[in-house]
């Protein structure tokens, strides 16, 4: 990330709301884990309606601040009981790495989406 403030982001790990958009086969179960520069866990998060912080200090939004996020940005909603991740995080400026991994070993399409939150 660039500038010189900290900057409000939704990322999210879609597969299984991928689906009601004609894609298949999908991941079943995104894990979504964020990192720093030094490779520490700044965020994760493995099912957007169930959020759990990963690390001391994260803070964690609910779901209804994700969906909230979601419209705000004019992304796609996820459907209520999926296993898609999502997160919101602020970041300082600087290198950050989001690695999407499936938790089902099986395999599929997953994205992820960044979007700056205002």
């Amino acid at each position: 990330m660039t500038g010189n403030s900290p900057k409000r982001l939704l990322i999210r790990g879609v597969g299984p709301s991928l689906v009601k958009q004609g894609v298949s086969p999908v991941v079943a179960d995104p894990m979504l884990r964020i990192y720093d520069r030094h490779q520490t866990v700044v965020a994760t998060n493995n099912d957007w309606g169930t959020p759990l912080a990963a690390a001391e200090g994260q803070t964690v939004a609910t779901a209804e601040q994700i969906s909230a996020g979601g419209a705000e940005v004019g992304a796609f909603a996820l459907n209520s009981a999926s296993k898609d991740a999502a997160a919101i995080v602020t970041l300082s400026p600087g290198i950050y790495t989001v690695v999407l991994s499936d938790n089902t070993g099986v395999g599929g399409t997953a994205l992820v989406e960044i979007y700056e939150m205002w």
